[in-house]
């Protein structure tokens, strides 16, 4: 029988099953988290976010909060973390610039913006065509993102983060939309694809029985977050089975063999 669950309940649930196991481990450091620490982790975001919104220092009137990241424990946090408080994540192609960029960050009208100092003049060459973006979460850069954009509210990542890290079951339907990827714009403009908790999960699960993946299996993946590949053809699979995940930001002819 096929799963009809939401992305947020889904990792809460993989969670319980496979708590102990490695989950996530990035190359080159090596730095590895458990089932229940990523899951500790990405509670801890929904919590800080969901408190955010509501004492005003987060505004997404539009439901949606895009990203706009290199790959890292942080993004799968904060990706997992909207679908537990139902909120619709926009997956940045970070590769863009200019209008292009700008027009992706515009189409849902985001009011806010989990991103990185290395994206900084990236934003700051578009700053003024941004209407509906007020804040920026920042990973690392904070305070030169508060000098580069004094008209933006500056949130450091690690500040973000709520003490508790309890489950928050989600209301969503199985059926809603869980985010919106981009095409890459290679025969035209870009388009937002609005992909539901339904559309990831029977994706992961057409991975999972061809390829008869377990728990043994490792999956390497160093293609961006903001990618369909990344996220439902390795991550998620990996993850519905209790395997783990080695995540790379970007691909390593030096590195591949080796990790």
């Amino acid at each position: 029988m096929p799963l009809r669950v939401t992305l947020g309940d889904l990792i809460h649930d993989c969670a319980a099953r496979f708590a102990d196991r490695p989950c996530i481990t990035m190359a080159p450091s090596g730095e590895t988290i458990t089932y229940a620490e990523l899951e500790s982790r990405v509670n801890r975001v929904a919590h800080g976010v969901r408190d955010s919104i509501a004492d005003g220092s987060l505004e997404a009137r539009s439901d949606h909060l895009a990203i706009m990241l290199e790959n890292s424990l942080a993004y799968l946090a904060m990706s997992y973390a909207l679908k537990k408080i139902d909120l619709v994540e926009v997956s940045i192609n970070r590769a863009f610039r200019g209008p292009a960029l700008a027009r992706m960050i515009n189409l849902t009208e985001c009011e806010t913006l989990l991103t990185s100092a290395a994206h900084i003049d990236a934003l700051a060459d578009i700053a003024g065509d941004l209407p509906h973006l007020r804040a920026l979460v920042m990973t690392d850069g904070a305070d030169e993102a508060a000098v580069r954009f004094p008209h933006w509210r500056i949130i450091a990542f690690g500040d973000l983060l709520a003490a508790r890290d309890d489950h928050i079951e989600s209301a969503a339907r199985d059926t809603d939309v869980a985010l919106v990827m981009f095409t890459s714009g290679t025969t035209g403009i870009s388009k937002g694809c609005l992909l539901s908790h339904r559309y990831a999960v029977r994706t992961a699960e057409n991975m999972i029985g061809p390829f008869r993946l377990t728990a043994d299996d490792v999956a390497y993946t160093p293609y961006p977050l903001s990618h369909i590949g990344p996220a439902f053809y390795d991550i998620l699979p990996t993850l519905m089975t209790g395997g783990r995940v080695v995540m790379r930001d970007g691909f390593s002819l030096s590195g591949f063999w080796p990790e």
